[in-house]
């Protein structure tokens, strides 16, 4: 089940690369001219698109011919002590297992860095703590003297956390701009967002461009924020909320960025912010009009569900084959034990029922192949034996061709 799960985690993966590079390329395109918060709903199609899949189950009978063979034998095993089928079914076994145990460990190092954050948070703010009466917020506003720099934090009970020592030093202004950014936060829903789309980071963890993907919307949040509270101010407002930001910058404590929270922090974001702030957008319908065009092809292109695709060609088994059990063609004493299964395209009926007819003769063609290979040849190139089985029962079918052949069981033991 690993195996199979973390195989249909990496193909998604990969495939979500091209749509990571186009919405990169309009981000660079069109940042200027169009309201950050669509690009954060662009970045939303990627992890969108990461969880896909998961929605659907996964479905034996959609299984890939291409991989098939490598994961029936890495998961059914030879039989017996005999150590040249132990050698061969080892050397099968521990490549399909490495990788996917290798993810699973770095999902479980994922989700354990957020635990930890959250107990380092709740000892953070077990210090004298004060609400402070904030006339206009929807939410509680704590005022804290352990905080590092003013955030939100939690999805079912948001609050912001204001450092005591900053609040302290700041002017009116300044207040408002810093409980203006931290309510964009809030009605923008970020903290639920950052979580569901740091889980899916946590399952992609190994895709570098899903890490770049997951930094680019976590600044884009914070410009997003910045542009909520400047769209509307006057050019000196926009460069005392500028200033602002400087002003918090050079007052914060020690850098905590905890997984669950929004606040303002980062060098080199709070520079990107601040040129961002300060550079005037040129507004123009027609960039409008070109990305909302845009967005809804590659939403179209890329949010296919790949499920859905396979299933006008669907893969099914055939498992009306009795098993095979002969002597091999070696002078020592050597045995073969063979339960095949056909997999074919479900959508042809004939051909189920030619398979159900001529089973009887595939069982005797199958007897005198094996019966005639050595053990070292049947232990040996495993991908030709199967090509050539494969050969031989489609000679025998007249409505159509098998795509590929399972082996619920395949020993080879001496006896």
């Amino acid at each position: 089940m690993i195996p199979q799960l973390f195989r249909q985690v990496l193909v998604l993966s990969v495939k979500s690369i091209p749509l990571i590079g186009i919405i990169l390329l309009s981000n660079m395109i069109f940042q200027k001219k169009i309201n950050p918060g669509f690009f954060s709903l662009l970045w939303l199609l990627v992890f969108l698109r990461l969880m896909i899949p998961f929605s659907s189950p996964i479905e034996l009978e959609t299984i890939s011919s291409e991989h098939s063979i490598s994961m029936i034998i890495g998961s059914t095993g030879f039989g017996n002590n005999d150590p040249l089928e132990r050698n061969h079914h080892e050397s099968s076994n521990i490549p399909n297992l490495i990788l996917p145990l290798l993810w699973i460990a770095g999902l479980l190092m994922m989700i354990s860095i957020p635990l930890y954050h959250s107990l380092r948070l709740r000892n953070l703010l077990r210090g004298n703590n004060t609400i402070l009466e904030i006339p206009r917020s929807p939410i509680p506003v704590i005022e804290s003297d352990e905080a590092p720099y003013p955030f939100i934090v939690g999805i079912l009970n948001p609050k912001i956390i204001i450092p005591a020592h900053l609040w302290d030093q700041l002017s009116e202004k300044e207040r408002n701009h810093v409980l203006c950014h931290e309510l964009g936060h809030f009605y923008r829903k970020d903290i639920l967002f950052g979580l569901i789309c740091y889980l899916v980071l946590a399952i992609h963890w190994f895709n570098p461009f899903v890490w770049i993907s997951y930094y680019l919307l976590q600044s884009n949040k914070e410009i997003a924020c910045d542009y909520r509270v400047t769209k509307d101010l006057s050019p000196g407002d926009v460069f005392e909320y500028a200033r602002t930001l400087l002003r918090i910058s050079e007052l914060g404590r020690t850098r905590f960025n905890h997984i669950f929270s929004a606040g303002l922090t980062g060098k080199y974001l709070l520079q990107r912010r601040i040129e961002m702030i300060v550079t005037k957008r040129k507004k123009t319908v027609f960039a409008a009009v070109l990305l909302v065009a845009f967005s809804l092809v590659i939403t179209l292109v890329f949010l296919v569900d790949p499920i859905s695709v396979q299933q006008d060609h669907k893969l099914v088994i055939f498992d009306g084959l009795s098993q095979v059990s002969t002597p091999t063609s070696d002078e020592l004493s050597h045995h073969a034990s063979i339960k095949m299964q056909l997999v074919y395209d479900g959508n042809n009926k004939r051909l189920e029922n030619e398979l159900s007819i001529i089973a009887d003769d595939l069982y005797d063609v199958t007897r005198e192949y094996f019966n005639g290979k050595t053990s070292e040849q049947l232990l040996g190139d495993f991908q030709r034996i199967k090509l050539e089985m494969i050969e031989r029962v489609n000679s025998m079918l007249n409505i159509g061709e098998i795509q590929d052949i399972l082996f619920a069981e395949y020993k080879v033991f001496e006896y």
